[in-house]
């Protein structure tokens, strides 16, 4: 179920992304290919993704973070500590420049 719930936390993701950077187009093509070799990426690691694994769940992360700065207007991580372990969760910014009337 973990699975299923980061693949779709990650699809809906690159899904609100889906402007090219600059542009007010909104790709309506989504690239299918590119979207399974994301999920495969994430989902098919050698280790475990859970606590037990912080360098697993970093590096997908880090995979994330560099998958989504090629589509969003910027990209960070938000950094957290459990028990002297810190944990990375990508995020993302869309349409930066939004006009308002």
């Amino acid at each position: 179920m973990k699975k299923i719930l980061s693949a779709i936390l990650l699809l809906s993701l690159l899904i609100s992304c889906g402007q090219k950077k600059g542009s007010t187009q909104t790709v309506t093509n989504i690239d299918t290919i590119r979207i399974k070799k994301d999920l495969l990426k994430i989902t098919k690691t050698q280790n475990s993704r859970n606590y037990k694994n912080i360098k697993t769940l970093n590096s997908i992360a880090s995979y994330i973070k560099v998958e989504l700065a090629k589509v969003c207007d910027s990209t960070t991580y938000q950094e957290y500590k459990v028990e002297n372990e810190t944990y990375k969760m990508s995020l993302a910014l869309l349409a930066q420049n939004i006009k308002n009337d």
